[in-house]
């Protein structure tokens, strides 16, 4: 995505304060678009290279279900998005009821009838169904849509976060790596032990804060809903 779907829920919000409805949804087309043509451009690429290195036909299979799988998830997930923070949540909580219904039920049934094939069929088909039902019943419908402004825009918020996020993950992590290579067995266990609890302290007070503000932009955003709707 190169940052693109981390951008555009920087830029939701403040369109949403300002009431630019039309703005939105242009922006989260535009995202949309831009992410679902990347991820069957790099489908692609790699099942060239796997075609070339002539590996085997069931990973190539494996990797042509979960292209389409991911590249269906980008349109899914900007409907999700668009629909969230236009503080639409039935329709989002019903898409994901279907997608657990599919996966725990028929895919389970699927599995068990016809094997890899059945699993990787309905990993293909498993986002199309809540698609259309947040087409139908969400407010605002998204389509293929590109402007090269708003992509570059886009990019030039996406990219930093993207670049910030992996510096952030090595940096996470590079005292496991020390741990690892200078720590005993028994020294890796307490920092394993110590960093649970650390994480733990830390996930409490975060996610009430989450909470606490979403529930205060629920609040605020009650009288521009019923703006818009009127």
């Amino acid at each position: 995505q190169l940052g693109v779907a981390d951008a555009i829920v920087l830029e939701l919000p403040a369109m949403f304060v300002q009431k630019k409805y039309s703005k939105m949804k242009k922006y989260t087309s535009v995202a949309m678009s831009f992410s679902f043509l990347n991820h069957i451009l790099v489908g692609v690429f790699v099942f060239l290279i796997l075609k070339t290195l002539n590996l085997d036909f069931i990973l190539i299979k494996v990797l042509v279900a979960f292209s389409i799988c991911s590249s269906l998830y980008q349109v899914y997930l900007h409907h999700i998005i668009i629909n969230r923070f236009m503080y639409d949540f039935e329709p989002v909580s019903r898409a994901r009821y279907i997608i657990a219904i599919t996966r725990g039920i028929i895919q389970s049934l699927a599995t068990y009838l016809y094997g890899l094939n059945g699993f990787l069929f309905i990993e293909c088909i498993l986002y199309i169904s809540p698609i259309l039902f947040l087409r139908h019943y969400g407010n605002i419908k998204l389509n293929l849509y590109f402007r090269k402004n708003i992509l570059s825009n886009l990019l030039k918020t996406g990219l930093p976060l993207i670049i910030i996020s992996l510096i952030g993950f090595f940096a996470s992590t590079v005292d496991r790596w020390f741990a690892t290579a200078s720590g005993s067995i028994e020294g890796m266990a307490s920092f394993s032990a110590l960093g649970f609890l650390t994480t733990l302290i830390i996930f409490v007070p975060t996610q009430t804060l989450s909470i606490f503000s979403q529930y205060c932009r629920e609040f605020i955003s009650k009288k521009n809903k019923a703006d818009r709707k009127s």
